[in-house]
């Protein structure tokens, strides 16, 4: 198209939001390594996102399922994963729609299929390229769950007859004005909506106070992975790695008793075991109550916990600290599913945490 025909589009168009909604992520950056083939994929943050969300999903449900207990202490985290497995695979469904421009074909589309024998009238929002006059940048507020108020950028197609497609929206400015002029070099097509920003007072305070709370996000998060990372995996890894050189003696049970902590759901009685055992080191007798690495879990279901019970005046074997010989323990071994219930789950909170944190910084 001429200028003065570029010009007139650019005065009749709309410059309202094609898409309502927002995200202050960046989801979706250009693929220019196919030379064909360009594609609006997600994000390596967005992408470490969802990850982190359906890793915490895995974690919380597999630590419930594998706990071997029915006890309502076991519902809290079961329900946590389930809710961020679920958010998980939102965002990893929302990711997957992609907006595509085939050179070869010269057509776009944007859709999560791909074209069966050239045919493109199937697909979302096909176009051929030819059509495409202009790229367009609206810059937008959307207002959060919470009231606070976000800036994004959305990124449309304008067509030679005045519509509009929408390619991406997310909060990147930087980005999606990298990705726009690298198409709009490529379609030989001009980019309306560079223009400097210039923020109102109650815009710079609602930005503001969106840092801020993603900073407080972020540091609640980290604060979380950091406590739970040391309590739930280095300090158990840490007492494992010790007791590898701990002494091992005979001992014998002198206390086994299964003892009703709680009631449970359904009004079922919640049982733990308590177990005393007496052995010698060093010519001196002492007394344990610790059977394992980790606490004991609690069992509704009678049949499991008196297997877990070693029936007084039983002989078994313990470990000693040489150090301190009233510190032992029977079983040393980690826990099934150690590393994916007590590692994988605090590392999922610090990768939240981080992505909040640096969300909080990149805002201007």
């Amino acid at each position: 198209m001429k200028n003065d025909e570029l010009t007139l589009l650019r005065n009749r168009i709309s410059w309202a939001p094609l898409v309502q909604e927002g995200t202050t992520l960046i989801t979706h950056r250009l693929d220019c390594s196919h030379p064909q083939h360009w594609v609006f994929r997600t994000s390596p943050s967005y992408r470490t996102a969802f990850q982190l969300l359906l890793l915490a999903g895995v974690c919380l449900t597999g630590n419930s399922i594998f706990s071997g207990s029915d006890d309502n202490a076991y519902l809290v985290p079961g329900g946590m994963g389930a809710f961020f497995l679920l958010a998980g695979l939102f965002l990893l469904w929302n990711g997957s729609l992609r907006a595509n421009f085939d050179f070869r074909r010269k057509y776009y589309w944007k859709d999560r299929r791909k074209p069966r024998s050239g045919n493109m009238d199937n697909l979302r929002d096909n176009l051929p390229l030819k059509k495409i006059a202009a790229l367009q940048i609206v810059k937008k507020f959307c207002r959060g769950n919470n009231r606070y108020t976000y800036c994004c950028y959305e990124l449309n197609l304008v067509t030679s007859d005045g519509n509009r497609l929408n390619v991406t929206n997310h909060g990147g400015r930087t980005a999606i004005e990298e990705d726009a002029l690298k198409l709009a070099t490529r379609l030989n097509v001009p980019v309306w909506g560079l223009e400097d920003e210039t923020l109102s007072g109650e815009q710079r305070k609602e930005r503001k106070k969106a840092k801020l709370l993603y900073l407080l996000i972020g540091g609640i998060f980290l604060s979380i992975g950091i406590a739970t990372l040391w309590f739930l995996f280095f300090v158990p890894l840490r007492q494992h790695s010790a007791s590898r050189h701990w002494v091992k003696v005979p001992a014998t049970v002198i206390l086994s008793e299964r003892l009703r902590s709680h009631s449970g759901s359904k009004g079922r009685n919640v049982y733990r075991t308590v177990i005393l055992y007496e052995y010698q080191y060093n010519g001196r007798t002492h007394r344990s109550d610790r059977y394992a690495l980790t606490q004991v879990e609690n069992s509704s279901k009678s049949s499991t916990a008196e297997m877990r019970r070693p029936p007084a005046g039983t002989r078994i074997s313990c470990y000693v600290n040489p150090d301190d010989p009233a510190q032992a323990l029977v079983d040393r071994t980690l826990p099934p599913f150690f590393y994916l219930t007590h590692g994988c789950f605090p590392l999922s909170f610090l990768g939240l945490g981080l992505l909040a944190v640096i969300a909080g910084i990149r805002k201007r």
